[in-house]
């Protein structure tokens, strides 16, 4: 029959022939923007939920106005499943049929999605992959993969007369669509070419948030300045600017390891550890304090500085069995300055010491001191 023609009144005409001339028009898959297009997410335990939406299989359509509560077999106890959340149309019988349902998957190492076989009567389409583990019990949103968008699985129901490689499903729901040019007529909603043709500074003043901020995870702008003096790093966040300076001995306190501490070595050992930050020339002046004393007065115990493993200033001693602070204003730079302690007399006498501390004249706060 060289033409064919329809549909018209009075007549009659199977669903066949009914999805058959749909077919002609619009392609399978899920119907963009209708509803909350048959998303998948979890819900308690093994469970999922299919939600609102539409969609278009060779020709026949499926519509689901209540989410679907669908619940998957238990896990493999030796291997991972891969299930899939489909939609299977069945246009044989006395009614044909289209539901959202599991189609289970082997367990395997490693696992693999299961097969939609599509017959002349009875067609898939996956809306989602669901990973389930050795052992899992409950099933979580990470686990689901979003199939809805694949042409290979799903993808989304459109007009065959455009095409897939021309089509674009294009979701604007809660969005803004400011400075457009102007329509060509009545009809239109906003001519491509305007879209195209409108550079980035002509759009309207953008909303003061950070929707469109980039990140360690994604592309994006640049966010607001905090109008502080500081550089946006890589990992997105503003930090000071590094000002290099030469420190001079002074009384203001930068950092300091104030925890008691006893000495039975007779040997040096490593009581506690500064690190002078590395925004300090080489040169700088430290003043460099601690607190030292004895358990008698039998004999001395004895304290020193290291700077980055080097001995440096005078040793220091006490003998009076009460806690006296040591003052020394020591040349230094950016490094690992630490405070060690001995006591030869041990067990007649044990070192106790305290309040490491390290000053300069520096009244800004400058980062890195640990």
């Amino acid at each position: 029959m060289p033409e064919s023609s329809g549909f018209y009144d009075p007549g009659t005409y199977d669903c066949a022939t009914i999805a058959t001339a749909f077919l002609r028009y619009c392609g399978t898959g899920v119907i963009p923007g209708y509803l909350n297009k048959l998303a998948v997410t979890a819900t308690t335990g093994m469970g999922v939920s299919v939600n609102t939406g539409g969609a278009i299989l060779n020709g026949y359509h499926y519509w689901n106005s209540t989410a679907k509560a669908l619940t998957h077999d238990a896990a493999d106890v030796t291997h991972t499943r891969i299930d899939r959340i489909v939609i299977r149309n069945t246009s044989t019988g006395s009614p044909g049929a289209g539901v959202a349902m599991i189609l289970k998957g082997t367990p395997a190492t490693p696992a693999v999605a299961p097969t939609m076989t599509n017959t002349a009567t009875v067609t898939y389409i996956s809306l989602a992959q669901v990973s389930i583990a050795v052992g899992v019990t409950t099933i979580t949103d990470a686990m689901i993969t979003d199939e809805r968008s694949s042409d290979t699985f799903c993808g989304w129901a459109r007009p065959n007369a455009v095409g897939k490689t021309a089509y674009a499903n294009v979701d604007m729901n809660g969005f803004k669509a400011t400075g457009l040019g102007a329509p060509s007529s009545a009809t239109d909603a906003a001519r491509l070419d305007s879209i195209a043709a409108t550079k980035l500074d002509d759009l309207t003043a953008p909303d003061d948030n950070t929707d469109l901020d980039f990140s360690t995870a994604k592309h994006g702008l640049c966010p607001k300045g905090p109008n502080a003096g500081k550089f946006l790093r890589d990992d997105a966040t503003w930090q000071p600017v590094t000002v290099y300076k030469t420190a001079s001995a002074g009384d203001t306190l930068q950092s300091s390891v104030d925890t008691e501490t006893m000495v039975t070595s007779t040997a040096f050992v490593l009581l506690a550890t500064i690190y002078i930050p590395g925004n300090y020339n080489w040169g700088s002046t430290f003043r460099v304090k601690f607190d030292i004393k004895g358990s008698s007065t039998s004999s001395y115990v004895y304290g020193r500085v290291y700077f980055n493993g080097f001995a440096v200033g005078a040793e220091q001693s006490d003998i009076t069995a009460a806690y006296v602070t040591k003052t020394q204003d020591i040349a230094l730079g950016p490094g690992i300055l630490q405070l060690y302690g001995r006591s030869p007399s041990f067990p007649l006498n044990q070192g106790y010491y305290r309040n490491f501390r390290v000053y300069c004249t520096d009244t800004n706060t400058v980062p890195g001191w640990a």
